[in-house]
This record gives structure tokens, C-alpha cells and sequence, in this order.
């Protein structure tokens, strides 16, 4: 995966519509998935379908994703990328 945008994302993947929109409300709940000076950016939830940000290997509409975009720290410099599979 090529990230142009330095953003960091943890990446939630659930066989469950339901599951992935609890998760990603608990997301916006959350304090920022980040080091010093960190911020969040968006929280979204969905069906994965074909989206550039998740592997093709979990790609399809039997499966659905909460995630968080958040900036790693004071600048852009320090992009991290996490998948759960639950």
C-alpha cells in the first residue's frame, strides 16, 4: 500500500455491518491513536468493497470496516498502518 499522504490509520475488518459501526463509534469517542502532538483526522465505517486504503485481499461486500485516520505525532513524518481482524 502506498500512503501519499503521511496520514496514519488503524484499519478495523468484521464480517458484521453492525459490529463495524459500534466500533467506529467507539472511535470517535476515543482520545487520539497517537504519539505526542497527535490528532485525529476522520473515523468512518463501511463496507470494504475496493477501497485503496485496505489490501485487496480483504476486498469484497461480505466484509466491513470501521478505521481511524489520525496524524503520528507533531508533523507527517511518522505514518503507522494497523489491521484487526475481527
Amino acid at each position: 500500500m502506498k500512503n501519499t499522504n503521511n496520514s496514519s490509520y488503524m484499519i478495523f475488518i468484521t464480517s458484521s455491518s453492525e459490529a463495524a459501526h459500534l466500533i467506529s463509534r467507539g472511535l470517535r469517542e476515543a482520545t487520539p491513536w497517537s504519539i505526542q502532538g497527535g490528532q485525529t483526522l476522520s473515523t468512518s465505517s463501511g463496507c470494504v468493497h475496493q477501497d485503496c486504503r485496505i489490501p485487496s485481499l480483504y476486498h469484497g461486500s461480505d466484509r466491513f470496516f470501521a478505521m481511524i485516520e489520525y496524524r503520528n505525532g507533531k508533523d507527517w513524518n511518522h505514518p503507522e498502518y494497523e489491521i484487526v481482524l475481527c
